[in-house]
């Protein structure tokens, strides 16, 4: 279905509304796939179970967000930032498509109090509000996923007592080499142990059976991500990942 700039269509984890306009791996997933990075999704399902709650730190359209509501199911609830206007409007719609009232949408930077957000992904003409995930005072968390194109670490920092409290798994972007040491010295910090998890965006057997890439000259396009679980946890991995070893790592 055609609304303008924006397509509906029925997708593997429900009604997806997305741009028609441009060429940005999500909504071209969503149009020609009917799915996106379901490597990331089929991680987080095996960690995130029915009653739970999670945080999606950069939800942008609600591509992730949809499953994990799935996954957490009716009595369960789903934290999704989103400090871009226009994506965080896109968000809410498909919440509604879905009948997802588990999931509270939230038009916020996250991170720490002492850094500015950056304008490019707040907005200009409805600037986003600033939080950290410890101003929420959650009675539970069971996983925070974070993909905010280089501030993760402000957004792990801004949950410091969260994590203290709740030991989440922790599930971030880390494909800014010069900001990964950093980050990672960090996480390690806070007692988890590390595990790369290089996610393609694309599979063939997707959920409109297109095996053909749109990015062919880019070979295989992944999220670089890192999975990050308290050293007290005692689960066996769901998936064969290279653990992180040092925090100097690099995934190639």
């Amino acid at each position: 279905m055609d609304l303008g700039r924006y397509r509906v269509k029925q997708c593997r984890h429900g009604w997806m509304m997305y741009s028609g306009t441009h060429h940005w791996p999500v909504p071209t997933c969503l149009d020609l796939y009917g799915e996106y990075s379901e490597a990331e999704i089929e991680l987080m399902n095996c960690l995130v179970f029915e009653g739970q709650t999670v945080l999606d730190v950069g939800a942008n359209i609600g591509d992730l967000t949809v499953p994990l509501a799935r996954m957490v199911g009716t009595q369960g609830k789903v934290y999704a930032f989103e400090a871009n206007p226009q994506p965080y409007n896109v968000l809410c719609a498909n919440l509604a498509l879905n009948d997802l009232e588990q999931v509270r949408p939230i038009n916020a930077f996250v991170g720490r109090a002492d850094e500015a957000p950056n304008p490019n992904f707040t907005g200009g003409r409805w600037p986003a509000a600033q939080v950290a995930i410890d101003d929420f005072g959650l009675e539970a968390c069971a996983l925070i996923k974070i993909d905010v194109d280089g501030g993760e670490k402000s957004v792990i920092e801004s949950a410091h007592q969260t994590i203290a409290r709740l030991r989440p798994a922790l599930y971030f972007e880390n494909d800014v080499r010069p900001l990964s040491e950093a980050l990672l010295s960090h996480v390690m910090a806070l007692d988890y142990n590390l595990y790369w998890h290089i996610a393609p965006v694309f599979r063939e057997n997707n959920y409109f059976d297109n095996p053909h890439p749109f990015w062919p000259e880019r070979g295989m396009m992944s999220s670089i991500m890192v999975l990050g679980l308290p050293k007290e946890w005692r689960l066996e991995l769901p998936l064969p990942l290279p653990p992180i070893q040092d925090p100097r790592d690099w995934w190639e």
